[in-house]
């Protein structure tokens, strides 16, 4: 811990460790070396397995649209962790997700075909665009308001698992 507190006192302005922090814990299992990266834009997605994040005052009040996810521990002395970086100025894309599920509700077929049969006054490509569109919009509405939200209720789910490790 001691050289973290070093790491802190020679790095000015906002900084974060992320880190699989078993690999520095011992001496004998010796000291990764830790690399001093600035994030820019980055478009691709990072994955690492990492167990710990760490961060400074500066980081929190400057990145407060920045976040971690901690999950419950499967199979191994590691929590998985997923740190978030977002930019407020960033929108992100929320692309249509097809539960297969919905087909085995009583009125979903009902459902498609009348969404499906919405008049949209084009030709071509751009109708069967526009009619798959309206049907993902339709579809989203439907479960939301007929079966709730799936996802909100996995992650409350995940919460409480956290909770009880």
């Amino acid at each position: 811990m001691e050289k973290l507190r070093d790491i802190s006192s020679i790095i000015n302005g906002p900084w974060t460790i992320l880190i699989d922090f078993n690999s520095i814990m011992t001496d004998d299992e010796g000291w990764i070396s830790l690399y001093l990266v600035q994030w820019l834009e980055e478009k691709e997605r990072i994955s690492k397995r990492l167990d710990r994040v760490m961060i400074n005052q500066e980081w929190a009040e400057a990145k407060k649209t920045n976040r971690v996810d901690h999950h419950g521990r499967s199979g191994s002395d590691h929590s998985l962790i997923i740190f978030k970086f977002r930019n407020p100025n960033h929108s992100a894309i929320r692309y249509f997700r097809f539960l297969n599920f919905w087909t085995k509700q009583g009125d979903y077929l009902n459902l498609v075909e009348n969404i499906w049969n919405t008049d949209i006054q084009e030709n071509g490509q751009w109708v069967l665009q526009q009619k798959l569109k309206v049907v993902a919009k339709g579809l989203s509405a439907w479960s939301r308001d007929t079966i709730g939200d799936i996802f909100a209720s996995v992650k409350q789910k995940d919460e409480k698992v956290g909770l009880l490790e």
